[in-house]
């Protein structure tokens, strides 16, 4: 992130965030940023189908202005990762095994 763009990424950003949940696959989403690198930011988006989010999410009108200043504003390119989910554990819910595990 270039710090001089900060402020209009996290605009760009803040509208997507508001967008996504009126999606039927939303599931969450959780914004995270480094405390010792303010310009270091992790973006974990959650959805029910994941061809649907390459296939047609992606391409939302909700997310066209991000998407054409993200040259602009980052350093360099975006990571993006698909991670699966072997373990959530919430306050006040039983312990979960992880998944995968026998026995």
């Amino acid at each position: 992130m270039k710090s001089t763009e900060r402020e209009r990424f996290l605009v760009l950003l803040d509208g997507v965030l508001d967008a996504m949940p009126e999606e039927p696959n939303f599931t969450e989403s959780t914004f995270h940023v480094d405390p010792a690198m303010q310009d270091h930011f992790f973006l974990r988006e959650t959805w029910a189908d994941h061809d649907e989010v390459v296939q047609n999410e992606l391409r939302k009108s909700y997310r066209a202005s991000l998407h054409a200043a993200l040259p602009e504003v980052l350093e360099r390119e975006s990571e993006i990762a698909i991670w699966t989910t072997l373990r959530s554990d919430e306050r006040g819910c039983p312990p979960r095994k992880l998944k995968g595990l026998s026995g």
